[in-house]
């Protein structure tokens, strides 16, 4: 299977090490900096390469940057997503489609390696069309809503989505959008974190250390204004984000949905589509005292408030 990747990084000069269980979030990249990631990945990028250029090319891309380890470990985390789908359903010569897929290809590359007859990724963070071409395959990265897919009905065969769900603002329509364009049979593997609920559900853990500042879901106690104040004699000067800017992250931005865990579960039960397993993913220990002053406050159960997000495979 991935013998054509392995070829591909013999040609670049250089390895990967083993897949690992690390995040991969496209969607907070592309705050603060981001969008200037995104520009300066353009130029390396073009339509119709084949599969060995198109890894040559993330491989020197990544080795390039500055947070080169964090872009592997993403890379590394998407490779882990197609893999897993893989062990459930064979995707050998499968139409795959992936909701908010990484504008860097991590996951086209991956899914042309296990053969399957078309990948397609669609976002909203993807600015230029790329297609790649395997030795029978074709992968796709297409700029597009994905609550109107631009797709005919019952026409691919799998659905995935890394990292995508806890931005989405209108999740029933998205799910909706998956059931309509799945061929009878198909499946669909959605996984993501942090959910808005959880301890970092702020998401600022994105922007490097200074996401220690804030404590543990003082996102869902404090409004914008208590946020900037309680903030504002220990978060430093002239870093990025600003304090001011961090707030309207975390209170305005419509990256994040604010969607707590319990609805997002609902959503899935209600789309349609045969749950074949919902799993919750729990975060790491957090202080005792803490987690019960949250859950009294906000009225949420602790199980719900350690749950840093959701996979769930879906069948129709």
């Amino acid at each position: 299977m991935a013998a054509a990747v392995e070829a591909a990084k013999t040609v670049c000069g250089t390895g990967a090490g083993p897949l690992g269980g690390s995040r991969g979030n496209h969607l907070t990249m592309t705050a603060w900096g981001g969008q200037k990631f995104i520009r300066s990945l353009r130029g390396l990028v073009q339509e119709r390469q084949r599969l060995a250029d198109y890894v040559c090319q993330i491989e020197r891309f990544n080795a390039s940057q500055q947070n080169s380890a964090l872009l592997n470990d993403i890379r590394q985390y998407n490779h882990h997503c197609v893999d897993s789908l893989a062990r459930s359903i064979p995707l050998r010569r499968k139409r795959l489609l992936e909701i908010g897929a990484s504008p860097h290809g991590y996951s086209l590359e991956r899914a042309l390696a296990h053969g399957v007859r078309e990948y397609v990724g669609v976002g909203l963070d993807i600015d230029q069309a790329v297609e790649v071409r395997g030795a029978r395959s074709r992968g796709r990265l297409l700029r597009m809503d994905a609550t109107q897919l631009e797709f005919k009905t019952a026409s691919f065969d799998a659905v995935l989505s890394i990292s995508t769900f806890e931005h989405i603002s209108d999740v029933p329509a998205v799910l909706g959008e998956i059931r309509r364009v799945l061929r009878s049979g198909g499946v669909g593997l959605v996984t993501f974190e942090p959910v808005w609920t959880c301890s970092y559900g702020h998401h600022l853990h994105h922007f490097g250390t200074i996401s220690k500042l804030m404590p543990d879901w003082a996102h869902l106690l404090w409004t914008k204004e208590q946020m900037l104040d309680a903030l504002k004699d220990v978060w430093p000067e002239g870093v990025s984000p600003s304090l001011p800017e961090a707030a309207a992250w975390v209170h305005d931005s419509p990256a994040l949905n604010r969607v707590d865990v319990r609805r997002m579960r609902q959503f899935f039960r209600d789309c349609g589509m045969t749950i074949r397993w919902m799993v919750s993913m729990e975060d790491q220990a957090r202080d005792p005292a803490r987690l019960r002053l949250v859950s009294e406050a906000v009225q949420m159960s602790p199980e719900d408030l350690m749950t840093k997000g959701l996979s769930v495979f879906l069948a129709k």
